[in-house]
């Protein structure tokens, strides 16, 4: 449904309908922002382990089974048309068979659009979305319901987006985690969100760091904005540019505070 006809219960007409196409790529910009970065994060671990590898999928189990052998429990987000290059939420699609206890992220998100206005997320019918924009979905979903990553299962007419859960992979990407420093981490991470989007890259750095528990401080400085993040003895400091676009990505271990001095004894 469109955010129009959403608002005004649910009057349609051609207007309605392109203003809410219109504003579909800003709303994907806002969710990608907000959760964009630490999806992608997730991916790392599913990756190593699936590869290239083909995949079945079993709708009455909830799971996918991949050609080597590696199997997990998902979550039905939703689907994309190769063919008219449409987007439905999997809460919509009755026909698809999914167990109702399988569409509980589809339906976060759906109230994650509801409490914040993002009338994409509440569509109903099959609607035009770009093809880019299938992965940022993912992204979206495997952050927003804690996921420990997303897939794309591509079944030749369309693309299944899916949530995955499990301990193999949450195992894998803390392995990954543990071997590089978090500020790699980080860099990498960004640089790879950066690189293929367009979006508010101070708002998603932001949400980014404060989702891995930093704290933040942001200044004006010449030419643009700093932002100091810390955490656990870790510094992260993050420079844009006026138009809001990352300059410089530095770590460090953070400043220890000198120990107060202790308290004089009382005289006698």
């Amino acid at each position: 449904m469109s955010f129009l006809g959403w608002l005004f219960g649910g009057r349609r007409g051609r207007a309605q309908e392109q203003a809410r196409v219109l504003s579909a790529d800003e709303q994907m910009r806002r969710l990608l922002a907000r959760f964009g970065a630490l999806g992608m994060e997730k991916q790392a671990g599913l990756q190593e382990l699936v590869g290239e590898a083909g995949w079945s999928g079993d709708v009455a189990a909830q799971s996918l089974t991949f050609d080597n052998g590696f199997s997990c429990r998902i979550q039905a987000i939703g689907s994309y048309s190769l063919r008219n290059d449409t987007w439905r939420w999997a809460w919509t699609n009755a026909k698809a068979g999914w167990p109702d206890e399988a569409l509980a992220d589809a339906r976060a998100m759906r109230e994650y659009g509801r409490s914040h206005g993002l009338a994409l997320l509440l569509d109903e019918t099959d609607f035009a979305l770009e093809r880019r924009w299938v992965h940022a979905i993912g992204m979206t979903a495997s952050a927003l319901c804690k996921a420990d990553a997303y897939y794309l299962a591509n079944y030749g007419e369309g693309i299944l987006v899916c949530t995955v859960y499990s301990p193999e992979v949450a195992a894998k990407n803390a392995a990954i985690n543990a071997d590089i420093s978090e500020l790699a981490t980080i860099s990498t991470t960004l640089e790879q969100l950066f690189s293929n989007f367009e979006l508010n890259y101070r708002r998603a750095l932001r949400c980014y760091l404060k989702a891995k528990g930093f704290d933040l401080t942001e200044d004006s400085v010449a030419g643009g904005s700093e932002i100091t993040a810390r955490k656990e003895g870790v510094r992260v400091t993050a420079r844009f540019n006026e138009l809001g676009l990352l300059q410089a990505l530095d770590g460090a271990p953070a400043p220890i505070p000198p120990a107060a001095a202790p308290e004089p004894a009382p005289g006698p």
